[in-house]
């Protein structure tokens, strides 16, 4: 007999999932510094939000420690970040 373990969110707590994140989470660092490079660069007045590029970077050291192994943080505070990160990237 199998159990049924239903999936209300899409928020996984396995590798798979940190990997996905920290994939989106540099798509936004990127898109991000690129829009900071052509204002530099060309003189256009585009806004970047620095707080949240300083936000993403921050996240992803948390993602990329907990992948290295380290157990400072509890699943409902990654829970947390996960969202957070959800939010910022979309």
């Amino acid at each position: 007999m199998y159990l049924i373990n239903p999936i209300l969110t899409d928020n996984r707590l396995d590798n798979e999932g940190y990997n996905e994140l920290i994939l989106d989470i540099d798509r936004t660092i990127l898109y991000l510094s690129e829009m900071q490079y052509t204002n530099q660069v060309y003189g256009f007045q585009n806004y970047v939000d620095m707080t949240q590029y300083d936000v993403l970077c921050i996240y992803r050291e948390i993602l990329v420690d907990k992948l290295m192994g380290c157990n400072c943080l509890d699943n409902e505070y990654i829970l947390y970040i996960i969202n957070k990160i959800k939010k910022i990237t979309c």
